[in-house]
C-alpha cells in the first residue's frame, strides 16, 4: 500500500507522486482504486493474485470528510467481493 497524490497545503515534500516510476517496473500490477468500495475489492483481488501487486492509495481518500471527497465515501460491498485486477470501472 502506498500513499499518492498531491493533496492540501504540503509543499514538495508530502506531495511526491510515484505511479510514473512505478508504471515503469516489469512484472508488477498496479491497482489505483478511486473509493473504498473498490480498495476492499481490489485489494482482495491482489491478495489471490500470484504476482505482486502495488496498491496505490490517493491521500484524498483518508479525509473523505473534507468538503468536495464526499464521493469516496462508499456502502461496504459484501464479505467475498472482489473487483478483478485489469478489470477497470
Amino acid at each position: 500500500r502506498v500513499p499518492t497524490g498531491a493533496y492540501g497545503g504540503g509543499g514538495p515534500y508530502h506531495s511526491g507522486s510515484v505511479e510514473s516510476i512505478l508504471a515503469n517496473i516489469k512484472g508488477i500490477k498496479i491497482a489505483y482504486p478511486s473509493n473504498a468500495a473498490d480498495f476492499k475489492g481490489l485489494l482482495k483481488a491482489a491478495f489471490y493474485d500470484p504476482n505482486p501487486v502495488i496498491m496505490l492509495e490517493h491521500k484524498g481518500l483518508y479525509w473523505s470528510k473534507v468538503p468536495g471527497t464526499e464521493e469516496a465515501k462508499t456502502i461496504e460491498p459484501a464479505e467475498d467481493y472482489v473487483l478483478p485486477l485489469g478489470k477497470g470501472k
